[in-house]
Formats: structure tokens, C-alpha cells, sequence
């Protein structure tokens, strides 16, 4: 509700830690119709998974698995192949610097027109990885 109050539209979470669950939610998931944001919702997770996978291939550095310096055709050889497998780094590709651009223009083309509507209609399709990259 204190988010909600200081100024967003709505807001929703959950918590886990294997053993409880807590849910809950505050405010509006449409400002034109009132709908509230109820728990449980069906969302786009969006940008935030990038800490998450950030994260996670930090860990494998850390254990030995992966190394940041190394090429990203040396571990997803089919989803990032030839030359640009062999010139992009897992770090290039952690800190944004690795050339590869945007999907998100392809994947909302309202987006060029300054215009949410196709965020709208598509914001329950999937994706798949390969189609992301290529479109990059």
C-alpha cells in the first residue's frame, strides 16, 4: 500500500523462501477501467531478470564454470554462432557492450511511434530465445 500511496499505479509481489509464501498487491492494473492489481497477476517480468541472470553467471564465474573474458560461442554455440560467437565475451554481454542490438523495437513495433499499443496486445506472447537474438 506504501508504494501504491507514494505514487505508483499498482503493485504486486511475492515472497518465497521454500517454506511460506506471502502475496499481496495495492492499487490499479488499469487506470482507465479501475481494475485493480490483484496477486497473482500474469505479467512481463521485463528488464529486472537481468540482475537475476546477472547473478547467476556470476556464481558460475565464482565456481569456475563460466569465465567472463571468454567467447559466448564457447558456451551457447547455436544461439550466438560464428564470428560474433567468437568476438562477444559473457562479460560484453553483462555490461551491455557487446553490439548486439535491441530486440525490443522488432518485438513492439508501436514502440517507434512512441505508442504502448503493441506492448498491449502482445504482452502475454512468448518468445523464443533464437528469435530474440536473431532480431538483435
Amino acid at each position: 500500500d506504501g508504494v501504491h500511496d507514494a505514487g505508483m499505479y499498482g503493485v504486486f509481489s511475492q515472497v518465497r523462501d521454500g517454506r511460506e509464501e506471502w502475496d499481496g498487491a495495492a492499487g490499479e492494473a488499469d487506470v482507465r477501467t479501475g481494475r485493480p492489481v490483484r496477486a497473482h497477476m500474469r505479467h512481463r517480468v521485463g528488464s529486472i531478470t537481468k540482475t537475476f541472470v546477472a547473478t547467476a553467471i556470476l556464481q558460475q564465474v565464482e565456481a569456475g564454470r563460466i569465465e567472463l573474458d571468454a567467447p559466448v560461442g564457447r558456451y551457447l554455440p547455436d544461439v550466438v554462432p560464428g564470428e560474433r560467437g567468437e568476438r562477444v565475451t559473457v562479460r560484453m554481454l553483462l555490461n551491455h557492450t557487446s553490439g548486439i542490438g535491441d530486440y525490443v523495437p522488432a518485438a513492439f513495433p508501436s514502440f517507434g511511434e512512441l505508442s504502448p499499443e503493441s506492448l498491449d496486445e502482445h504482452r502475454f506472447r512468448e518468445i523464443a530465445p533464437e528469435r530474440l537474438v536473431a532480431w538483435g
